[in-house]
């Protein structure tokens, strides 16, 4: 789970100013040019594998929901299920932040005003993540609910 306090702490021990002076602006310009290599590494360890860390809890949490189905479940299996919901959970806003902020970033790189923009851009990458159907034994599975659950099986 991504944490902010991992990201301040990141900065404190590599951020150095020694004193106001005249040298100051090529210190901050030298800790700019630090950052950026540290903060990408950060966020390609923690961030960069957030769809799959919300893979693998579904497919847990479909595990175990199918096993709570056949009566297999122990209470320790139960507790787990409401730990992966809050996960999944927790996992799909910080997808949402991180598109957020990535069309944030594309917005201010490129001084674009038209919010049309972003909503199509955002769209197409829905459009184009989305299964609409699927083919099981032979049946072509067209209803939302069912191909989520066939896809899940």
């Amino acid at each position: 789970m991504v944490q902010q306090q991992d990201v301040e702490q990141l900065i404190k021990e590599n951020w150095h100013v020694s004193s106001m002076s005249s040298r100051h602006i090529t210190e901050v310009e030298n800790n700019l040019k630090t950052m950026s290599g540290k903060l990408t590494n950060w966020a390609k360890s923690n961030i960069g594998h957030l769809e799959k860390s919300l893979n693998e809890a579904k497919e847990e949490l479909a595990r175990l929901d199918q096993m709570d189905e056949e009566g297999k479940c122990s209470e320790q299996d139960i507790t787990r299920m409401r730990c992966l919901t809050n996960r999944i959970m927790a996992l799909n806003k910080q997808i949402h932040l991180k598109w957020w902020s990535k069309a944030r970033v594309k917005w201010l790189e490129e001084n674009d005003k038209n919010t049309r923009f972003f909503h199509n851009l955002a769209k197409y990458k829905k459009c184009k993540n989305t299964i609409n159907s699927i083919c099981q034994e032979g049946v072509q599975i067209n209803d939302p609910l069912e191909v989520s659950n066939a896809s899940a099986n």
